[in-house]
């Protein structure tokens, strides 16, 4: 029985250290993170969100007479405002890293998040 408690307290142990390796290793990750705006099938836009100094925003028109309003600030950006009628790409809030782009269906806008290329570690290649 206390043998089965060491093993459990080991094992849960081993996992925290695992998780904390992992969220302290991804920390670097975004330095460097490129976000990718594009209107269909168009890049219309790539910004490095790392050398961003001040948030700024900037106006994307579509040929329908939409628009969203882009808001970026240092390592993060976000569709601040739409047009669109169910405003899910603003209720999406800020992209960091990724994991979720935001995306604009009835304007055909995303927001991609390019990061570093990560190294893997078993074929040794980028």
């Amino acid at each position: 029985m206390k043998a089965d408690i060491k093993l459990i307290s080991v094992f849960a142990f081993i996992c925290l250290v695992c998780l904390l390796i992992m969220t302290l290793g991804n920390k670097g990750i975004n330095q460097g993170t490129v976000a990718q705006i594009k209107l269909g099938d168009k890049v219309i836009r790539t910004i490095n969100l790392s050398e961003v100094n001040e948030p700024y925003e900037f106006k994307v028109q579509t040929d329908d007479g939409g628009y969203n309003i882009i808001y970026v600030e240092n390592g993060k950006i976000m569709i601040k405002d739409s047009d669109c009628p169910d405003k899910i790409c603003v209720k999406q809030g800020y992209a960091y890293s990724g994991s979720l782009p935001i995306i604009c269906l009835p304007h055909k806008l995303s927001v991609v998040i390019l990061g570093k290329p990560e190294i893997d570690a078993v074929a040794g290649g980028q």
